[in-house]
């Protein structure tokens, strides 16, 4: 919430803004940067909760999910903080298969267990992919 603060405080107030080095665009990035690590927080917390209900098997088909999540997150911030649209149209391309092999996992396994953690995951690949985006068009 402080984040949101501060670049309001910049967007409205010139001299927050020239003082902090950054340009109206740059506000604009940030901020939404800082809404879609939110979402992406709030998901990996929901998925924690239903990791106790799940059996070992399950368990490791959600952890190696949850390992592709975060390659896939780390790249897209790397594209990020590098300004790389290259990198962030990787990101994009990589996020599809990614969603195709969550897909096929949850209906190998077809429990609401695995439906709740899906939803989580694609809003979270989502979420990435609108990161990576912002990289892309808002230079």
């Amino acid at each position: 919430a402080l984040i949101f603060k501060v670049l309001k405080a910049a967007y409205l107030d010139k001299a927050v803004l020239s003082s902090l080095n950054l340009s109206q665009i740059d506000v604009l990035k940030y901020w939404e940067l800082n809404i879609h690590l939110e979402k992406i927080g709030d998901r990996l917390k929901y998925i924690a909760l239903i990791v106790p209900d799940v059996d070992k098997k399950l368990k490791k088909v959600f952890s190696n999910m949850i390992l592709e999540l975060e390659k896939l997150y780390l790249d897209c911030m790397v594209a990020f903080y590098k300004f790389s649209p290259h990198d962030a149209t990787a990101v994009s391309i990589r996020r599809k298969k990614l969603i195709v092999d969550i897909k096929e996992e949850i209906e190998k396994n077809n429990c609401i267990i695995c439906s709740r953690f899906a939803i989580n995951a694609f809003n979270m690949v989502h979420n990435i992919n609108d990161i990576a985006r912002i990289v892309r068009y808002l230079r």
